[in-house]
């Protein structure tokens, strides 16, 4: 059986037609685990019709807690042999089940991966490099390394993975990031020995105004950094299995890519704390920088190149504040954890205050 979980939240627009792009598959051993993640609109009473019309859709409901809390959830409450995850603002295509399984159980692979086709309501601009990242390249079945692994689309959907890695691994997604697809791909596929690729569409993924990349290309305050966040969940990942050492260049090339996402979509005031985190992590897990020349300078503390001024004058002092950035940041970091309230609070405060005092000293706030 494969176990189809769908999280849901406040998708009262959408909802109806992805549940019944599933249910109207050419594959009958399904269960639909239905999680609302505490929908405030008319979600909930949608699927319960669905509920009553098809004893294969079950609802499970809980507080608001994020997508990777309900598609957690719904892991929890799967009986299949196989999990395939769909979002509620999208739908799969018509065959889409009977492809991925019948990839994954002829080639007796760790996980069957297929092609995602895209429907734009926003961002029109990103058609060409959504339809090289989102298409499989590959054909037939494949030996895992991390270079494979890197080389196809890291989104959760579009994919069929077996319930046996992710339960003796104790996967989950990270509880309260963005990117948290990111986060999956690289712990879960580190995890198999062999994936089987279906070249065709079955996913219809659509690009909307309110999603979190459209936020992320939008520099919305607080998105795009959390994809240095998602690096170190990976690599606490990889040092728990003993694995960190072993995939230097795989590790130095990830956190590199990860923190030029971060750093370019960011505000200008969130560019130092992008810089900060990366170098933290750089410290932490003692990354191999040798050969990195952009890793290598941050992790020296050389940071003129990504910080320039027209003068040297003020390129020292930028300098002499971002050093005071991270004495403060220490401080802060010891005090009050990630996470928590009281630090939002602190944060808000100071970067408020930060931009009023810019303001009274005549130089503008970004």
């Amino acid at each position: 059986m494969i176990s189809v979980i769908v999280p849901v939240y406040n998708a009262q627009i959408y909802v109806a037609k992805c549940l019944e792009s599933i249910l109207t598959q050419d594959w009958e051993d399904i269960e639909v685990i239905v999680v609302d993640d505490g929908s405030t609109d008319a979600s909930v009473s949608i699927i319960k019709e669905f509920v009553e019309k098809d004893y294969r859709v079950r609802l499970v409901t809980q507080s608001n807690g994020g997508r990777s809390r309900a598609r957690n959830t719904g892991i929890e409450n799967a009986g299949g042999e196989y999990i395939l995850f769909v979002d509620a603002d999208d739908e799969l295509t018509p065959g889409a089940i009977r492809r991925l399984a019948q990839a994954i159980r002829e080639e007796q692979a760790d996980a069957a991966v297929g092609s995602i086709e895209m429907v734009y309501e926003a961002h029109q601009e990103l058609r060409e490099s959504d339809a090289w990242y989102y298409t499989i390249r590959q054909k037939g079945t494949m030996i895992v390394d991390d270079a494979l692994v890197d080389d196809f689309h890291c989104s959760a959907c579009a994919v069929l993975f077996r319930q046996s890695i992710i339960k003796n691994n104790a996967l989950r997604f990270p509880d309260g990031l963005c990117f948290e697809d990111a986060c999956w791909h690289w712990m879960y596929f580190t995890c198999c020995q062999k994936i089987a690729f279906v070249p065709q569409p079955v996913y219809r993924y659509w690009r909307h105004p309110q999603s979190i990349m459209a936020a992320t290309f939008e520099l919305k305050e607080g998105v795009a950094i959390q994809h240095l966040y998602v690096a170190e969940k990976i690599f606490a990942f990889w040092e728990a299995r003993k694995e960190l050492a072993s995939r230097p260049q795989t590790v130095s090339k990830l956190l590199e890519a990860f923190f030029w996402f971060a750093f370019r979509y960011s505000q200008d005031f969130e560019k130092p704390r992008a810089v900060y985190e990366c170098a933290r992590i750089i410290h932490r897990f003692k990354i191999p920088v040798a050969g990195w020349e952009n890793l290598c300078r941050i992790s020296e503390g050389n940071l003129s190149f990504l910080f320039p001024a027209k003068e040297k004058d003020q390129s020292e002092s930028d300098l002499r504040n971002y050093a005071r950035f991270l004495q403060i940041k220490g401080v802060v970091d010891r005090v009050l954890p990630h996470g928590s309230h009281r630090r939002y609070w602190v944060y808000l405060a100071a970067r408020w205050g930060w931009k009023i005092v810019l303001r009274f000293t005549g130089r503008t706030a970004k």
